[in-house]
C-alpha cells in the first residue's frame, strides 16, 4: 500500500500519548531500523514500511502521533497496531477514509471537535483484519 496512516491519541480534545515503551514493545521483532523517532520495521524480504513518531512536547517518552509511511500487507504490522488502538483514546485514520477507526467508541469524545468534522464518524473495528478491511472498502 502506498499511503501513510496516522495513529494519534487523546484526552478531552488534547493531545495525549502512548507510552514510547508500549510501541516499542509491540513492534520489537521487526524493527531493524530503530532511531529516536524514526523506525524501519521489516515482517519479512518483502514486507516493510516506516515508522515516523512524535512525542509530546516536554515528555518524549510519551507519543502523541505516529505515522505508518507506506503500510505492507503482513497481518503482524495491522495486528500490532490494533494492539496500539487497545490503549487510551487512540485513532487511526487516513486520507480519504471513511472515518477514525477506533477499538473504544469511547476514543470519539476525546477527539477534537474540528478533526470529528473533518473526519467523520468514527468506525469501531476489533482486530488488525478488521482495519485492512476498512481500508480496503475505503
Amino acid at each position: 500500500m502506498s499511503f501513510d496512516l496516522y495513529l494519534q491519541s487523546f484526552e478531552h480534545g488534547n493531545l495525549a500519548g502512548l507510552p514510547r515503551s508500549l510501541i516499542r514493545e509491540v513492534f520489537e521483532p521487526y524493527l531493524d531500523t530503530p532511531g529516536p523517532d524514526y523506525w524501519g520495521l521489516t515482517f519479512g524480504p518483502h514486507n516493510s514500511c516506516e515508522l515516523y513518531l512524535s512525542p509530546l512536547e516536554g515528555n518524549h517518552e510519551q507519543i502523541h502521533n505516529i505515522t505508518i509511511s507506506r503500510p505492507c500487507a503482513d497481518e503482524r504490522l495491522w495486528h500490532g497496531l490494533a494492539q496500539l488502538l487497545a490503549h487510551g483514546q487512540t485513532v487511526l485514520y487516513f486520507p480519504g477514509c471513511a472515518g477514525p477507526m477506533v477499538i473504544h467508541a469511547s476514543a470519539a469524545h476525546h477527539m477534537p471537535a474540528g478533526m470529528l468534522e473533518a473526519l467523520g464518524k468514527p468506525i469501531v473495528v476489533v482486530d488488525g483484519a478488521d482495519i485492512v478491511r476498512q481500508i480496503r472498502t475505503a
